[in-house]
């Protein structure tokens, strides 16, 4: 990983523990107020008359309701993203792995294609759709048709590529 991705990715995970701690914390001070209500409430403290009633009840939910609902929202949160951050991981992983498996067949091919197959392979790769007419790749590479149909013919035999009618001609393009 480059260095700002891994900047990135250390900040992702401190905000996701930040997250995280705040709603365990919030969670805290929810119980501490409920516990505190229930005590004032078995000793008489907080109810006189009605109005109390009314007063205590908003006193519960700005004091345990929200703090609660918050702090399990925001530990949801944060585990959610440190899930992400693990698939971002194995994604990360697995596209690495996918890179060099690439680079090591091409290394492979070059080992066993001859200068002829190279150059093919080499122009096909440069066209922008991953293939071409063979007409117009007798024409770039200055091979006889012959010579192309007998390169071309090897090149399909070890699986690299894959050829089509296309009108007089055939379309040739690589295999994936």
């Amino acid at each position: 990983m480059e260095e700002r991705g891994k900047r990135r990715y250390k900040s992702m995970q401190n905000f996701a523990l930040a997250a995280i701690s705040i709603g365990v914390l919030l969670i805290l001070a929810s119980a501490v107020s409920a516990v505190t209500i229930v005590v004032a409430f078995g000793k008489g403290i907080l109810i006189h008359n009605f109005s109390d009633v009314r007063s205590n009840v908003v006193r519960i939910v700005f004091s345990v309701l929200i703090p609660l609902i918050g702090g399990i929202v925001l530990i949801m949160a944060g585990t959610r993203i440190l899930k992400l951050d693990r698939e971002f991981d194995k994604s990360e992983i697995i596209s690495s792995n996918a890179r060099s498996a690439v680079l090591q067949k091409e290394k492979i091919l070059d080992t066993f294609l001859n200068k002829d197959e190279k150059t093919l392979m080499e122009l096909l790769k440069s066209e922008p759709e991953g293939g071409a007419l063979q007409s117009d790749l007798v024409i770039k590479t200055g091979y006889s048709k012959v010579k192309m149909h007998r390169i071309l013919k090897s090149l399909e035999s070890k699986g690299l590529i894959k050829r089509g009618r296309f009108g007089i001609t055939n379309r040739v393009l690589i295999s994936k």
